[in-house]
């Protein structure tokens, strides 16, 4: 198998892992808590001590948007 055909086969694969990666973005508070979960960290937006879905950045928009309308 020569270079070109190892990286048409091998280049698909590592993009796919790349999108998967969870970046942390950066997280500070003044006046509220920061939460840490599972080594990462979180404003607790209401200071209840917990993480609700709407504090959970991992999560799709549309669904922390969800939550913290209903």
């Amino acid at each position: 198998m020569n270079a070109a055909a190892l990286l048409r086969l091998t280049l698909p694969l590592v993009l796919a892992a790349a999108a998967l990666a969870v970046e942390q973005p950066p997280i500070t508070a003044r006046s509220k808590p920061v939460l840490t979960v599972d080594g990462l960290r979180f404003n607790d937006a209401n200071a209840n001590g917990r993480l609700d879905p709407y504090e959970d950045w991992r999560l799709p928009v549309e669904q922390r948007v969800a939550d913290l309308v209903a």
